[in-house]
Order: structure tokens, then C-alpha cells, then sequence
């Protein structure tokens, strides 16, 4: 249930036409932007004024629509629960509990929750993080990346050494060390995108690919986009920067971490829906793609969802 509503909500991103608010979104290369990406309303709890201190606020509970044309600074997003959904100029990604993502300044954005949903989002200021990566990049959150961001929320940005753990040099310092251990979080292959492509046939080629995912074949994908295999393969190349080979390992291994996660598919059940002949192969390429097992990271997942149920304080209390 809950896959196939991701999937009509990706399916919707790619179709939907562009229409003026287009043409103010700019691409990572500084052109402008030709995908199907539109800005929704502003929401003040996303905002980062210009000038405000670095800080973190605790989202529980909570539904939104939020978009912004660019911040000048980064914001961490970190999911404790439930399902946010992120767009950009390039792709989207549907981001599970225990996931964050990392969208630097001066880069458009939409962020979506439909379900209530637990996250943190950490506002950092544009030279706190040395960010290396072109656009937003999610990974898994670790151990030291998840009791950070928790401890973000218990710091006051506007602390003037008047009670505050360490003052407002604290705060700083805090702030810096996060931002720089942001390079160490994100040295990791990127979890749950899915790109847009910027002409019709790659369009047709991506949902093609999303929804054939247990028997897909190049033929395939290259006949729904009404181009020839070899014109395919460059016309990814070129258009998303990726070849086949790794867009179709990306896609397979991104609906697998939303079979596991959110439906909670067994192992096997999961192998044969994203095309693997075996759950023994579907297994060491999970693992070599998420440094996890198909069976850990369900538990991680699990795990990271019970612990952010009812009240997300609790998991702050955990740190005390």
C-alpha cells in the first residue's frame, strides 16, 4: 500500500508539466532549470532567516507542504518517523525513518509529509559546511549522526552564556562540529533518489524502469522511450549523469529499502520483486550497496521507528 503511494507520487513528479514558477529554479551547473519541478508555499518553520544563528528545531507529529527558493544556508533533514517526501530541481527522494538528507544553500526545494512524521531539521550557516556533493544528497544516519542531531534541539541559538551549556561559544563550537562531521556522513553512496530526466523519453524510460522492476531489461526501457538501446544508454549518461547500469542498481536497491522499511517484506519476497533471481545475490548486493544486510537494516529500521513512536521527546530523555 504504502509503496504503491510512492510511486503514484513520483509518477506525478515526472508528468507534471513545468509552468512559470520554472523558470526562477535553478539547476546545480547554474542553468535554468527544465524538469518538472515547481515550488509549492513557504512554511516559517523551514525558513532560515538571513543571519540567524545555527540551530535545530524538532518537528512531532507534523504534516506539511514546505518549499523554499533558496536558503542561505544548509538544512539538515533528519526523519525520526514516518515518510518525507523531498524535491529538487533534478530528482526526488522518498526519505524512511532512521534516513536524512542534506540540502545545501541557495538550493531550491519541496519537502512533503502527507502522514504525521517525526524529524529534526538542523539549520546550518553556508560556511559551516564544507559541502563537496553537486545538489542534495540522504544517506542512513548513524549512531554519532542521529545522538547529534538530538542534542542540536537542546541548544538555543539565541543563548547569551546565561545558562547555557558552555554559552553562546558552546552553541557555536557545537554547530561548527556538527557541520564539519556532515563531510564524514555524506561520504557514502546516496540513498532513495529517483531523477526526473529532462526530456520525455528519459521520463518514459524512468517510469518504465520503476514500474518493471521485477523483469526489466534495457530492451524494455529503451522501446517504452522510443529510443534504440545504445541511444538510451548515452542519453542517460548525458541527461542524469549515471549510466543504465547504475541507475537500474539505484532504483532496484531504493525500492527494496522501501519494501523492507515501510512494508516490512521478507528478504525473499523483496529479492524477486526488484529482480533478483535469488535472495542469496539480491543479499550481497543490498549489503554491498547500504553496508547493511537486507535482515539489519529492516531491524535497524524498525528499531529507529519504534523508538520515535508517540512522543519524539523520549528519544531526547534516551540522551540525558
Amino acid at each position: 500500500m504504502m509503496g504503491s503511494m510512492i510511486d503514484r507520487l513520483i509518477d506525478k513528479l515526472i508528468d507534471e508539466p513545468a509552468n512559470g514558477l520554472l523558470a526562477s529554479c535553478v539547476c546545480g551547473d547554474g542553468g535554468p532549470g527544465s524538469v518538472p519541478f515547481v515550488l509549492g508555499d513557504a512554511d516559517p518553520r523551514f525558513r532560515i532567516p538571513a543571519g540567524a544563528p545555527s540551530h535545530a528545531v524538532l518537528l512531532a507529529d507534523a504534516r506539511f507542504d514546505a518549499s523554499s527558493a533558496a536558503e542561505p544556508g544548509g538544512t539538515l533533514v533528519a526523519v525520526l518517523r514516518g515518510l518525507v517526501g523531498l524535491e529538487g530541481p533534478r530528482g526526488c527522494w522518498s526519505l524512511l525513518s532512521g534516513q536524512m538528507v542534506y540540502i545545501p544553500p541557495r538550493r531550491p526545494y519541496r519537502l512533503r509529509a502527507g502522514q504525521p512524521s517525526d524529524l529534526v531539521l538542523v539549520k546550518l550557516t553556508a560556511d559551516e559546511v564544507d559541502w563537496r556533493r553537486n545538489g542534495c544528497w540522504a544517506v542512513a544516519m548513524t549512531v554519532l549522526a542521529r545522538e547529534m542531531i538530538l542534542q542540536a534541539t537542546r541548544w538555543n541559538p539565541d543563548d547569551d552564556g546565561d545558562g547555557g551549556e558552555g554559552g553562546s561559544d558552546g552553541v557555536a563550537g557545537f554547530f561548527r562540529t556538527l557541520g564539519f562531521l556532515c563531510g564524514e556522513w555524506f561520504d557514502r553512496r546516496r540513498v532513495m533518489w529517483t531523477p526526473y530526466g529532462e526530456t520525455a523519453e528519459i521520463g518514459a524510460a524512468i517510469r518504465y524502469a520503476r514500474g518493471n522492476l521485477h523483469d526489466l531489461s534495457i530492451g524494455g526501457a529503451a522501446a517504452a522511450a522510443g529510443l534504440s538501446e545504445r541511444t538510451l544508454r548515452r542519453r542517460f549518461q548525458e541527461e542524469l549523469g549515471i549510466s543504465w547500469r547504475d541507475f537500474l542498481q539505484e532504483m532496484r536497491m531504493n525500492r527494496a529499502m522501501e519494501l523492507l522499511g515501510l512494508e516490512r517484506r521478507s528478504v525473499g519476497d523483496t529479492a524477486r520483486e526488484v529482480g533478483f533471481s535469488s535472495a542469496a545475490a539480491f543479499t550481497v548486493a543490498f549489503s554491498s550497496h547500504s553496508g547493511l544486510s537486507p535482515s539489519a537494516f529492516a531491524r535497524d529500521r524498525g528499531l529507529a521507528q519504534g523508538l520515535a513512536q508517540g512522543s519524539p521527546q523520549g528519544l531526547l530523555q534516551a540522551l540525558s
